[in-house]
C-alpha cells in the first residue's frame, strides 16, 4: 500500500486537474488549482471476503458525497480481501473526470506503481498541456464569427422543435423524472462486431456510425417515424497534445438520423458519415448555447 501511495502521489503531481477545486466566485465556477493536496487513499480490511459485505462496501463508498470547493475531487480505496487479494476502488467526480481520462489514469498509475515497485524512473513523458490551458485554447479558440457559423450549421442541421418519441411502453410516460431506470448489458460476439465495422468501412463510415444508424432505426421505427434526433458524447480531443490529458473534455451534440423512403442497410450508412461528419466539425460551439439558440420545447 505504501508503494501505491507514492504511484497516486506521482500521478496526482503530473495532473493539474486532479489537484483542482472548484469554487463559487460571483456565482460563476472558478477552478482553483492547488500546489498540494492530501493524498485521498484510504486503506480497509475486509475481515469477512463475503460478496455481501464486499457489495456494502462498494455501496458506502461510492455514495460519499464529494465537495466541489475541497481538493482533490477524486478519492481512493484500498481494499485488502485476504490471501494477497486487492481491489482498488476510485471514485471521481466527473466535473474533473471523463471517460477517456479513465483510461490515461489507469494506464499512467499502472506505469508509476511499477516503476516504484521496480525502482526505477517511469516510462512516462511529461504532460504536454494541463487542463487549465486546454480550457483557456478553448475559449480563445470559438470567436464570435465561428460561433455564429457553427449556430447557423445547427439551425440547420436539427429540427427546431423535434417531436417526443412516443415509444410503445407498458405504462404512462410520467411527468417527473425518477431516474429509477435499469441497465441490460449484452454480449455481441467478436465476429459480428467485425462483420459490422467491415460493412461501415465499405460504405464510407466507422463501425460508430454503423451502430447509430442501427439505433435510429430502431427507435423511429417503434416510434413510427423517420426522423430521429440522438444525441452523443464527442471526445473532443482533435488536438494530439489532448490525448493523454486528463479531465472533462468530452462535448455533447444531436444528431439528426433520417431513415425516411425505406432505404436499405446500405443507402442509410452512406447517409450517416455526413451527419456525424458535421456535428464534429461544428462541436466547437457549447450544447447548451446550441440548444438555447434554437430554443425547442423542452421535455
Amino acid at each position: 500500500s505504501e508503494l501505491l501511495a507514492v504511484g497516486l502521489g506521482d500521478l496526482i503531481e503530473r495532473h493539474e486537474i486532479l489537484r483542482t477545486a472548484l469554487v463559487n466566485r460571483n456565482g460563476e465556477p472558478v477552478q482553483l488549482v492547488h500546489e498540494r493536496v492530501p493524498l485521498p487513499l484510504e486503506v480497509v480490511d475486509l475481515a469477512d471476503d463475503s460478496d455481501d459485505q464486499w457489495e456494502r462496501l462498494l455501496r458506502s463508498t461510492v455514495r460519499t458525497r464529494i465537495e466541489l470547493d475541497k481538493a482533490p475531487l477524486v478519492r481512493w480505496t484500498l481494499v485488502r480481501r485476504g490471501e494477497g487479494r486487492h481491489s482498488l476502488i476510485g471514485i471521481e467526480h466527473h466535473a474533473i473526470h471523463d471517460g477517456w481520462s479513465f483510461v490515461v489514469v489507469l494506464s499512467e498509475l499502472s506505469e508509476l506503481y511499477s516503476a516504484r515497485v521496480e525502482g526505477r524512473a517511469p516510462n512516462l513523458p511529461p504532460p504536454l498541456l494541463q487542463f487549465g490551458d486546454f480550457a483557456h485554447w478553448e475559449r480563445v479558440a470559438l470567436t464570435p464569427e465561428l460561433e455564429r457559423e457553427q449556430l447557423n450549421y445547427w439551425r440547420g442541421a436539427l429540427d427546431r422543435d423535434p417531436p417526443l418519441l412516443e415509444l410503445p411502453v407498458d405504462r404512462p410516460r410520467p411527468q417527473q423524472e425518477s431516474f429509477a431506470g435499469g441497465s441490460v448489458r449484452r454480449q455481441v460476439d467478436p465476429s459480428l462486431f467485425a462483420d459490422v465495422r467491415t460493412l461501415a468501412r465499405e460504405e464510407g463510415g466507422t463501425s460508430f456510425m454503423a451502430c447509430l444508424a442501427a439505433f435510429a432505426t430502431l427507435l423511429g421505427r417503434h416510434a413510427d417515424s423517420d426522423e430521429v434526433q440522438v444525441g452523443s458524447g464527442l471526445a473532443n480531443r482533435r488536438d494530439p497534445a489532448a490525448e493523454r490529458l486528463v479531465g472533462m473534455l468530452v462535448t455533447t451534440v444531436a444528431l439528426l438520423i433520417d431513415t425516411s423512403g425505406d432505404p436499405t442497410v446500405r443507402e442509410l450508412l452512406r447517409r450517416v458519415p455526413d451527419t456525424v461528419g458535421g456535428g464534429m466539425v461544428n462541436a466547437d460551439v457549447p450544447f447548451d448555447r446550441v440548444v438555447e439558440a434554437l430554443a425547442p420545447q423542452r421535455q
